[in-house]
């Protein structure tokens, strides 16, 4: 017999229990640094070779950078992050609704080619009020994939929107020119929905599921 569980807060998210999905977030917000290649197509799906699933993402590449696939901030010098140093971006993703967010998905900038303007070095911050406070910074760095996709573990993160700022690029990499500039593709998440239930109606299962009801767990109230 599974014990009811009471919890001190009235509301709590949890997870609800169908599988990880490919999130495309609603939008993105380019808080800081500049735009050559306008932010929003790293989220209007505008290089893909095709709508991207969760069951098929890892297949899909990105068409080469164009003001119309590719996002990429205006010049600054031979190395971007050296003396005269650009802005940093900075850019905040609106996940459309509440997700505990496992990973971050990149595609990469190029031109028919591998390219060190690139984004490299990554630090991500998770907000639960849609962007007024953010959590303590996770750091990952992209690897260098031009027209393919990079899966970076973010841990699982609870969220609704998330800051990324692009710390590096891939300036005197070996095997392409560039660095002058930052870009990246397209990225989406991997993360499972989350919603709101009554905390004192909640029941914790063995299995990792959370069951919210009406004073027994059945089917009816499992999620």
């Amino acid at each position: 017999m599974r014990s009811p569980l009471l919890l001190v807060s009235v509301l709590a998210l949890v997870r609800v229990a169908h599988g990880d999905e490919l999130i495309t977030p609603n939008g993105v917000t380019l808080n800081a640094s500049s735009q050559f290649f306008p932010i929003g197509n790293l989220t209007n799906n505008s290089g893909l070779s095709g709508p991207a699933t969760i069951g098929n993402y890892t297949t899909i590449t990105h068409a080469p950078a164009s003001a119309a696939t590719a996002w990429v901030t205006n010049a600054s010098g031979a190395d971007y992050y050296a003396a005269p140093v650009g802005p940093t971006p900075i850019m905040t993703f609106d996940l459309g609704g509440a997700f505990a967010v496992s990973d971050i998905v990149t595609w990469g900038y190029h031109f028919n080619a591998p390219n060190n303007n690139e984004a490299k070095d990554f630090s991500l911050q998770f907000s639960n009020d849609g962007g007024t406070t953010f959590s303590a910074p996770v750091n990952v760095t992209h690897a260098r994939t031009a027209q393919a996709n990079d899966t970076l573990s973010l841990g699982l993160q609870n969220a609704n929107a998330i800051r990324l700022t692009i710390t590096d690029n891939y300036r005197d990499a070996p095997g392409a020119s560039g660095g002058d500039r930052v870009g990246l593709g397209e990225v989406k998440f991997i993360g499972t929905p989350l919603k709101i239930a009554e905390s004192s109606n909640n029941w914790n299962d063995p299995g990792g599921v959370t069951w919210i009801g009406d004073g027994e767990p059945d089917n009816m109230d499992r999620v």
